[in-house]
């Protein structure tokens, strides 16, 4: 009595009647030139046998139809970051990087007299009106 065939049986049938198809197929573009007509045709008949073999797995439930609704993707981003003393700039980049550190950091301005920084300037305050 045969034994019953399940999803799995059946996946593994279907696989391997890809691959022997498939390998006949690279088998004969072996001597041809890839340029020619002949080359070509198999080329086709390679991508038509593997999206039926894709489409008969999808049909019988085996993968799913629509991968892009099946996954989702994961993206994880990680920076390494290195104490800025390990480099040594020149003049005109640690002027650069002074001004950057200014401009996002609220710094205020180094006085290249002293190496203290000056007191930042008052910001005039409108007066309240009286209701």
């Amino acid at each position: 009595m045969a034994r019953k065939k399940t999803a799995r049986t059946i996946a593994r049938m279907i696989e391997a009647s890809f691959k022997q198809r498939k390998k006949q197929i690279e088998e004969s573009m072996q001597g041809l030139d890839k340029g020619s007509r002949a080359y070509l045709d198999r080329v086709i008949a390679l991508a038509k046998l593997e999206q039926s073999y894709r489409t008969e797995l999808a049909e019988r439930g085996l993968i799913p139809q629509n991968l892009g609704v099946a996954t989702q993707p994961n993206f994880v981003f990680r920076a390494t970051i290195t104490p800025s003393s390990e480099y040594e700039w020149d003049a005109k980049r640690q002027a650069f990087n002074d001004e950057l550190d200014r401009e996002y950091m609220n710094l205020p301005a180094a006085d290249p007299d002293d190496g203290n920084s000056p007191p930042a300037a008052p910001v005039a305050v409108a007066p309240r009106r009286k209701r």
